[in-house]
């Protein structure tokens, strides 16, 4: 770098930049101080890193929208409308039901008294075919008094319960998850939409049937403020090698379509597997319910940057 740009200082002031004068001041307005001393060799390192941030970000937006539209999100505001869905079906993990049910109370619970806040909670896999397997438990916005959540939206919560077995004759037990999605996203633009399940769908013991929901996904992703969020947990099957095999691959492939439609854009979201281990799901349902539904500024931080670090991951290993 030539000598003459070697010391060079900036006046806050003013805005001059150059050389002092004799007496120490700015030449333009006179000011002493307030000096910033600029070195060609301590700016090259933030252009450098400037300009590989920007790099990256072009990179992204240009080759990976999954990324792109997490970062995106970054400066917009938290998630403020929720439709919690709570798979209820009779081979659902009842231990992880239980614990999701608990924190999923405290978490509305820290909305009290913010009216902008409104959430809808359903469960599905109850006696029945199609819709009738549906229920609607909740539909309203954020109660003002903690005594009015506690009687309304606590009791539902409390009641909530994994469907007990009966004969298959007499009342169909289904897993409609592929229904539940469908329904809930039709209905949902705008709104973080999180369910709790094994991701099985399993409506064959009735005549309706439900079709990977393609379409209604990508209509409800085309609004950037909308996302999903899975928390689910390891199918059941027993001591049946064969069978357990069988559903993760059912699983998997469920977790694979639906990251494909992330990744080409289509729509936002994230997977959370439950643990097994009963001593490690506490901690991590309480982590992730919090993140999902941010109440405080730190939670909903947490959340952002997840999501961003984890479509950066996708993006890099891809």
């Amino acid at each position: 770098m030539p000598r003459a740009y070697a010391n060079r200082f900036f006046c806050a002031k003013c805005g001059y930049t150059g050389a002092l004068s004799r007496e120490n001041r700015c030449p333009n307005c006179g000011k002493i101080p307030g000096w910033w001393r600029f070195s060609g060799k301590g700016a090259a390192m933030p252009a450098a890193g400037m300009l590989v941030l920007a790099a990256g970000l072009i990179y992204f937006h240009l080759f990976h929208p999954r990324a792109a539209a997490e970062l995106s999100r970054l400066f917009q505001p938290h998630p403020k409308h929720f439709h919690v869905g709570l798979d209820v079906s009779a081979s659902i993990n009842q231990d992880a039901l239980e614990k999701i049910k608990d924190h999923l109370g405290i978490c509305l619970r820290g909305f009290v008294g913010d009216t902008s806040i409104s959430y809808q909670i359903s469960t599905f896999g109850n006696p029945g075919c199609g819709k009738e397997s549906i229920a609607a438990l909740v539909a309203t916005a954020s109660p003002r008094h903690h005594a009015a959540f506690d009687g309304s939206v606590g009791k539902t919560l409390a009641a909530v319960a994994a469907t007990p077995v009966a004969p298959r004759e007499v009342t169909p037990l289904t897993t409609p998850f592929y229904g539940f999605l469908e329904s809930a996203l039709s209905s949902a633009s705008g709104k973080r939409v999180i369910i709790f399940s094994d991701l099985m769908n399993d409506d064959g013991d009735c005549r309706e049937r439900y079709a990977f929901p393609a379409e209604a996904i990508e209509r409800f992703g085309a609004d950037g403020s909308s996302d999903l969020v899975f928390l689910y947990t390891a199918p059941r099957a027993g001591g049946d090698v064969q069978l357990k095999r069988a559903l993760q691959d059912q699983q998997q492939a469920f977790i694979d379509r639906m990251n494909a439609l992330a990744e080409a854009g289509k729509v936002r979201v994230v997977f959370r597997r439950i643990p097994d281990d009963p001593l490690e799901s506490l901690p991590f349902i309480r982590s992730e319910l919090r993140k999902s539904l941010p109440s405080t500024l730190r939670d909903g931080i947490r959340d952002r940057l997840s999501r961003i670090f984890d479509a950066v991951f996708a993006a890099s290993a891809s």
